[in-house]
């Protein structure tokens, strides 16, 4: 199992229709193969609809309105609301640089989890609002902090949250979602890309060591 980085959440594609399905915890594939990218139902200039219904909230349409730019990084700049059966559930005012949904699943529920494109930084890294999915009480929830993420993506075979992020010298950290913030486990493998510095045992590594801070 190699884990050379090809990270999928910077798709350029904006908002079309993508199916494919895996189960993968390898970097060199598309984190899980695809997230499954939302459909939309109406784009207009500054506002944008798309169906929920995967996200097991039956009846649910999720609207984005662009009240400020695109290119302002620093303030809120989109409202983001979730509606069901005509009811709203979510209003909030969030900076989102892109209209661009993606569902995916981050809890390892197999329920699929909404992200919503926050920006996009430097080298390319991407960062994202992460709402998970609580069909338990027929919600989504925001985790706080995810944002700061780049590249997330969840590793099916350690149940775990990582990102790769691309600097001078590209790196990975793990996560794990309490309550409704992303918490960092404060390990980092760092990647050269160079194949006799070992990564991949390097990261096997610092999974091992986590679970081991699991199970204390």
């Amino acid at each position: 199992m190699r884990f050379k980085f090809y990270y999928c959440l910077g798709l350029t594609v904006l908002l079309y229709n993508c199916n494919n399905k895996g189960g993968t915890t390898n970097y060199e594939q598309e984190v899980d193969s695809n997230p499954t990218t939302a459909i939309t139902e109406t784009h207009e200039e500054n506002t944008v609809i798309v169906n929920c219904d995967t996200l097991q909230l039956k009846n649910s349409k999720a609207t984005l309105y662009l009240f400020g730019s695109f290119e302002d990084e620093d303030s809120n700049n989109t409202i983001f609301m979730l509606t069901q059966n005509g009811k709203t559930i979510i209003h909030d005012s969030i900076i989102s640089n892109r209209f661009k949904l993606l569902y995916k699943d981050f809890t390892g529920d197999s329920i699929n989890d909404l992200l919503i494109h926050h920006y996009t930084g430097t080298r390319s890294n991407e960062f994202y609002n992460l709402y998970i999915t609580d069909t338990l009480n027929n919600r989504l929830k925001r985790i706080k902090g995810f944002e700061k993420i780049p590249n997330p993506r969840y590793d099916n075979g350690y149940s775990l949250i990582t990102c790769y992020g691309l600097t001078g010298t590209n790196y990975v950290k793990f996560y794990h979602i309490e309550n409704d913030t992303i918490l960092d486990y404060g390990i980092t493998v760092e990647d050269d890309l160079m194949p006799e510095n070992n990564f991949e045992e390097r990261y096997q590594q610092a999974v091992n060591k986590i679970k081991t801070k699991q199970h204390q």
